[in-house]
């Protein structure tokens, strides 16, 4: 039912369905599993592959063969509890990539201790690009590191580390913090990991007190 190219998704509620009908569409091979029978029935017609089963039990994942897809989905973050079990379970058989919904850094962090290899918070994450686009407002994501910062071909002033405190940006263009594949909010004063992406929102030109030469 699975092969290497098969795209696992667990948890068919809106995030779900849309991550799961979104693939289908650009042509992805798509498993898609609810423990609702009347989910599951309503995509009938619309996934390739769409499954009534319980996806916090291993042995009932394996029996899919989804310890033969290369990337699985837990879509689901309202049930802490049947997500952490989710995770487990795709962690189990070393599904090479997983992705989780979680609904708090803290749901986050124990998700990523059970194996999940990214996070997603969709309504944070969904606030957040509504934010950066809002208003025909521009978007940089800026890479740095204890050694400087980043952003495409363009180099940025190396002397900028720990804290953006002093750049001259204003305190609500700088919306996050990416660290690794968490997304969290950024207050001014606040710490920043050694290594990152900060998002900034704002109109063209408020990331100039960055840039050393050229033009974003």
């Amino acid at each position: 039912m699975t092969g290497r190219d098969t795209v696992v998704v667990v948890g068919l509620g809106r995030f779900g369905t849309a991550v799961a009908l979104g693939l289908a569409r650009r042509g992805a091979d798509v498993l898609a599993i609810d423990i609702a029978e009347d989910v599951v029935q309503r995509l009938a017609d619309e996934l390739p592959q769409v499954v009534c089963a319980d996806g916090t039990d291993l042995v009932v994942l394996k029996q899919l063969g989804v310890d033969n897809a290369a990337h699985a989905i837990v879509a689901f973050s309202s049930r802490l509890e049947d997500s952490m079990l989710c995770t487990l379970a795709l962690a189990e058989p070393h599904v090479p990539q997983i992705w989780a919904a979680a609904s708090s850094p803290a749901h986050s962090a124990l998700l990523q201790r059970l194996g999940a290899h990214r996070i997603v918070q969709p309504s944070h994450d969904a606030g957040l690009q509504t934010a950066q686009h809002a208003g025909g407002r521009r978007r940089w994501q800026i890479r740095y590191s204890s050694t400087g910062l980043s952003a495409a071909a363009t180099s940025i002033a190396p002397q900028i580390a720990a804290t953006l405190a002093g750049t001259g940006l204003p305190a609500g263009a700088i919306t996050a913090v990416k660290d690794g594949s968490t997304i969290r909010p950024w207050r001014p004063g606040d710490a920043l990991p050694r290594h990152g992406t900060i998002l900034i929102a704002g109109p063209d030109g408020l990331a100039q007190p960055l840039v050393n030469g050229g033009k974003q």
